[in-house]
């Protein structure tokens, strides 16, 4: 993971749990999977392709013939992280899709790991089948939350102050999550870390 995620982007996972991830969805045999979950069920499959989205799965090129090769790109978050955080109304998610390995080693909690090749089915599914499984995202995203306040602190051994120069890392850290939950989000979110 440490070469396809950075401290920051490593932050950006974590404030997506606030609404990620959870999707199950209803299949084509009518029944709700838990398909795109990988570990612990609250990050994405190893073989969702989640565009490498924050909240891991991989991005996966199809290779054609039920080969599949994951791929490093920069991490975001996709269509269906921004739906769920109530930033995308349903009707601009793309389809998205996942592979159903051939293999039976359990491999789908695996951490997203760039340059891997396996055979599968691609399956594709769409916001409709998420729908199906948990209900209309609510709020809408007409009226959800597009802003979150953030603060940071810095911790120090007791009687000791921070430096300044650990102080400005700090404001740093605040101003780069700022920026990038804002690129990531397409202008569709906002975090304050100003205090």
């Amino acid at each position: 993971i440490d070469d396809l995620y950075s401290a920051i982007d490593i932050l950006a996972h974590e404030i997506g749990h606030q609404w990620l991830v959870g999707a199950r969805f209803v299949d084509s045999n009518g029944q709700t999977s838990d398909d795109l979950l990988g570990r612990a069920g609250v990050h994405w499959s190893f073989y969702f392709n989640s565009e490498q989205s924050f909240l891991e799965g991989n991005a996966i090129q199809d290779n054609g013939g039920g080969s599949f090769t994951t791929f490093k790109d920069d991490p975001t978050y996709n269509d269906l992280d921004l739906y769920m955080m109530g930033l995308l109304p349903e009707g601009k998610v793309s389809s998205f899709w996942y592979v159903q390995p051939t293999s039976s080693q359990d491999t789908d909690t695996a951490a997203p790991e760039a340059g891997v090749t396996f055979q599968g089915t691609r399956v594709d599914l769409d916001i409709q089948q998420i729908q199906d499984a948990l209900g209309p995202r609510r709020p809408a995203a007409a009226s959800s939350q597009k802003e979150i306040r953030h603060g940071y602190v810095q911790l120090t051994k007791d009687g000791k102050s921070p430096s300044a120069d650990s102080l400005n890392k700090v404001n740093e850290f605040a101003n780069e999550i700022e920026k990038l939950f804002r690129k990531e989000t397409r202008n569709l979110g906002r975090i304050d870390a100003g205090l």
